[in-house]
């Protein structure tokens, strides 16, 4: 074999190979939670209390802030408790925690660490349907 059909075999296997792996990540079959994540940062930016409470999987929606979970069962909850919530603090932490991490084509998270605290913003999907988010968690780093 020639060394110009080696190299065009190898070229034709490393493709199909990067195109395979391309299409089997989660983030890229599915822009769903891209297009999510970008709604849920405009309403958290401009205070849109109403868009952040469609974006709710009620009642399942959890809040833990300094060990007092606070169980934000519906809509007028959560309207009544965004400020307390969304403080400065917390806003300013999820604007700079960077890009939320794919668990699967249902599941993800964003994270951030406080000293040995971990917080975690949670959000899932049912198959075929839209993202929702789950709220605040915390756990030790």
């Amino acid at each position: 074999m020639t060394r110009k059909r080696v190299l065009i075999i190898l070229l034709l296997f490393f493709s199909s190979v990067g195109a395979v792996a391309y299409a089997a990540d989660p983030a890229r079959k599915d822009e769903t939670f891209g297009l999510f994540f970008k709604d849920f940062q405009k309403a958290l930016v401009t205070d849109d209390k109403e868009k952040m409470a469609s974006m709710i999987n009620f009642p399942n929606f959890t809040w833990e802030e300094n060990e007092n979970p606070r169980q934000v069962k519906t809509r007028e909850d959560f309207l009544k408790n965004y400020d307390r919530m969304f403080t400065p603090a917390i806003k300013k932490k999820i604007a700079a925690a960077g890009k939320p991490t794919l668990v699967d084509e249902n599941t993800c998270f964003l994270n951030w660490y406080v000293k040995d605290t971990e917080y975690s913003l949670d959000f899932a999907r049912k198959p075929g349907e839209s993202f929702k988010f789950l709220g605040l968690s915390l756990g030790s780093r």
